[in-house]
C-alpha cells in the first residue's frame, strides 16, 4: 500500500494534443490522504474541439491492497471506489485515463469541472483540484487517522503550508498528553 499523500487533490496531466481525428489520453492524477473511499470527477471541455469515448483505470487503484473499481457512468465522468474495510486510497498516481478524440484544431479546455469525494462514513472532503500536474497551493491539514480501528499502528497525515518545524501530540479524551 502506498504512502498517504499530505493532502487529498485531484489534477489533469499535461498532454500534447494530436492531429484532428485521432485519440489521446488524459490522465487524471491524484494525491491521496488515505481518507477518500469514493469519488465522482466530472471532466469538462469544449465539445466542438474534442469528444470523450472512453474511462480506464489507472495503476493507483491496483496499488491499494483491496479491491478497487474505476468506471463511468457517462462521457467525462470518472467514478472510483475501495471496497471493504480499510484505508482510503492513499499515495500519488493516476487514478484513471479519459481518452478523447480530436474534432477540431483548437483549445479543448479539458477541465475538472465537478467532484464529489467521500470518506467511509460517506461524509464528503476537501479535494484540491488543479488544471495540471504540478504543486499545490500550501495550507495546514490534519487528516483523520486510519485504520480506525487499529491494533498496533496507525498513520496519521499532517500537511503543513510552509516548511519549517512542526510538533505533533497525541492526547486522551481528558486532556492529557500521552505523547
Amino acid at each position: 500500500r502506498p504512502l498517504a499523500a499530505a493532502l487529498n487533490a485531484l489534477r489533469i496531466a499535461p498532454v500534447t494534443l494530436p492531429a484532428i481525428g485521432q485519440t489521446f489520453d488524459v490522465a487524471l492524477e491524484m494525491d491521496g490522504a488515505g481518507d477518500v473511499q469514493g469519488l465522482s470527477a466530472q471532466l469538462g471541455w469544449d465539445p466542438s474541439v474534442v469528444e470523450a469515448i472512453a474511462v480506464t483505470e489507472g495503476p493507483l487503484m491496483g496499488q491499494q491492497g483491496r479491491f478497487g473499481l474505476v468506471l463511468s457512468p457517462d462521457a467525462g465522468v470518472v467514478d472510483a471506489a475501495l471496497f471493504g474495510v480499510g484505508g482510503g486510497i492513499a499515495g500519488s498516481g493516476t487514478l484513471a485515463r479519459v481518452t478523447f478524440r480530436m474534432r477540431a484544431a483548437g483549445d479543448p479546455a479539458i477541465r475538472i469541472a465537478n467532484i464529489d469525494a467521500r470518506d467511509a462514513q460517506n461524509q464528503s472532503l476537501a479535494m484540491s483540484t488543479t488544471g495540471a500536474a504540478g504543486g499545490l497551493a500550501g495550507r495546514t491539514a490534519l487528516r483523520m487517522a486510519f485504520p480506525n480501528p487499529f491494533d498496533q499502528n496507525m498513520t496519521i497525515a499532517l500537511a503543513l503550508s510552509h516548511t519549517g518545524p512542526a510538533s505533533v501530540g497525541v492526547f486522551d479524551v481528558a486532556g492529557r498528553k500521552v505523547r
